[in-house]
């Protein structure tokens, strides 16, 4: 049975995060750098957009960390479901390319990173992504 709690952005102070991608480098290091970014705590890890949505219907994230090479190619499905149906919860899009990185913010991503982006590029783009504006003035 969920909770009211579970349906939440928020667990007490941490804010949830939802990392959709595939197994392998940008993942792994997507969940080692959210466990050193205090209030941030990730709800689920998956790679495919069926689970990413049992996920965000679950949990309802502050944020979704979203790879574009999903296995299941659904990455763009997705994306516009967040947007549909979880208006609250923010967006970030991992693209290869310049052109995926124009289709994401098409697609309604609240933010786009071109993979081999520097860490504190990552940080920054979360932070003005979770917190309020009232903060970062």
């Amino acid at each position: 049975m969920e909770t009211a709690a579970s349906k939440e952005h928020q667990v007490k102070d941490d804010m949830l995060v939802l990392i959709v991608a595939k197994p392998g480098r940008i993942r792994n290091s997507l969940q080692a750098l959210l466990q050193i970014m205090p209030r941030l705590k990730v709800a689920g890890v998956t790679s495919h957009s069926f689970s990413a949505t049992q996920l965000l219907a679950r949990y309802n994230p502050a944020l979704v960390l979203l790879d574009v090479d999903l296995p299941d190619n659904q990455a763009w499905l997705l994306l516009k479901q967040i947007q549909l149906k979880h208006l609250q919860t923010r967006s970030l899009v991992f693209a290869n390319s310049i052109e995926q990185q124009r289709a994401a913010r098409s697609a309604g991503a609240n933010a786009t990173l071109l993979k081999g982006f520097e860490v504190v590029e990552l940080f920054t783009t979360i932070e003005k992504l979770i917190l309020p504006s009232e903060v970062l003035k």
